[in-house]
């Protein structure tokens, strides 16, 4: 009976009964929603097993955007409006050369003091500070030997969809809002 397993396990049945028909095409939403990140991990490779082996058209919804990343096409979307659209490679690719996003202790003060230096843009998104250095060694450098105290971690990347997200919105995809944002009080 399905009321005695556990999230993961339904989760697994849900689509093993959406395969009894061999379906050309499986239209998912959000399909590891509530799972551990091995579970996620099993569906992700079974999924991919059914699009490459079985010649399976698969169309899934996300809001985690590294889920996307092995997709062939994908299409982001805020406020109901396509932003862009393409392969995730292309995609990524388009927003040029390497992101820092560095975990500030005062975000807005930090991304003022580097805005200065640099004159490029800087973003804050909550605690991170997010951007993408024309030159990254001398911008690592004033991070470490000026700014030791203004942050708690920092690190270097290609580009994500999730650093594209923002790049067309200004905004994570998925933002938890206060009770200030709200409307409320803090």
């Amino acid at each position: 009976r399905s009321e005695n397993l556990s999230g993961g396990q339904k989760r697994r049945l849900e689509i093993t009964k959406s395969l009894i028909h061999n379906p050309r095409i499986l239209i998912l939403d959000e399909p590891t929603t509530g799972l551990d990140p091995l579970a996620r991990r099993e569906v992700w490779n079974y999924l991919k097993f059914l699009r490459e082996k079985e010649k399976m058209t698969l169309l899934v919804t996300t809001h985690l955007l590294e889920e996307a990343e092995d997709c062939d096409e994908i299409a982001l979307i805020d406020k109901g409006q396509v932003i862009c659209e393409g392969e995730p490679l292309q995609l990524r690719s388009a927003l040029g050369g390497d992101v820092v996003t560095i975990r500030a202790t005062n975000p807005r003060e930090l991304q003022d003091k580097i805005a200065k230096r640099f004159q490029i843009p800087v973003m804050a998104l909550g605690n991170d500070v997010r951007i993408q250095p024309k030159e990254i060694v001398p911008f690592l450098n004033f991070l470490v030997a000026d700014c030791p105290r203004e942050f708690e971690s920092f690190n270097v990347g290609k580009p994500t969809l999730e650093d594209l997200f923002i790049e067309k919105t200004g905004h994570r995809f998925w933002v938890e809002q206060t009770p200030q944002d709200k409307g409320g009080k803090k």
